[in-house]
């Protein structure tokens, strides 16, 4: 699909454990100029037998990795972009978007707060991930593990990768946790308090975002436009596609299509 003229480009950033293509639909939906990168230690980006040299964190990596891409993108584009993102990928847009506000029109956070991870939470994210096997035996073994009855299960099957031994997972666990611990466990309050860029929030009624942290965000940052949509998950833009390239849409001041 060619984007349309004089529409505003997008940068799409995944959530954690997931990959670029998780927001396909909704791109293709908006019909816009984008980009929907594996970043750092996920899917087509992880490399099992390749160990960071210490020099950085994946944080670092995942950040650096999500500003040159706002960076190419609006070079191409010869305007600021739109950074969309789902769950860590919207604390990754927030930190883009607060580092190089001259390259972005609008942020969006998709099931994200600005709330400080708990360690319970970061226990409960390992013991999530320890659940997995090490391979999938085939796509129906991992459609019931995920669930089959789920909207948002076909996208974390396709994002598993073909071996021998089975379909296996595109990250390393310990590593993502670390990254949590990292990104997500001081908050990131100060940063949204600093933010000078336009700002959405796309909610899901049965999400995870918290309702007092939310409203804190509103508070900081009263000219916030919120959307919740009916009926979805934390994977809104997996359940809904459709609603959720609605709402970026009505941010970005274009029809979807």
């Amino acid at each position: 699909m060619c984007p349309r003229p004089a529409s505003p480009s997008v940068l799409f950033l995944h959530g954690l454990a997931g990959y670029g293509g998780e927001w396909r639909d909704v791109a293709s939906l908006l019909g816009v100029e984008s980009e929907c990168p594996d970043l750092p230690g996920h899917g087509s980006s992880f490399d099992p037998l390749v160990l960071g040299d210490g020099s950085s964190t994946l944080v670092d990596d995942i950040i650096d990795a999500a500003v040159a891409a706002t960076t190419r993108l609006a070079a191409g584009a010869g305007a600021p972009v739109a950074v969309v993102g789902q769950s860590m990928g919207g604390l990754v847009a927030l930190r883009v978007a607060h580092r190089v506000p001259e390259l972005v029109s609008h942020v969006v956070l998709v099931e994200a707060d600005t709330g400080a991870m708990s360690s319970d939470s970061l226990t409960s994210l390992s013991q999530w991930f320890d659940r997995w096997p090490d391979a999938f035996a085939t796509a129906d073994e991992a459609t019931q593990f995920f669930g089959s009855e789920r909207p948002s299960t076909p996208a974390w099957v396709a994002g598993l990768r073909p071996t021998p031994d089975g379909l296996v997972r595109r990250f390393d666990a310990e590593a993502l946790v670390t990254l949590m611990a990292d990104l997500a466990g001081g908050g990131s309050a100060d940063i949204w308090q600093e933010l000078t860029v336009p700002a959405t929030l796309i909610l899901a009624e049965h999400g995870v975002t918290s309702d007092l942290e939310v409203a804190a965000m509103l508070d900081a940052q009263p000219d916030t436009t919120m959307v919740r949509v009916a009926g979805a998950g934390h994977d809104v833009h997996l359940d809904q596609p459709a609603a959720v390239a609605e709402a970026i849409a009505s941010t970005l001041g274009i029809q979807a299509m």
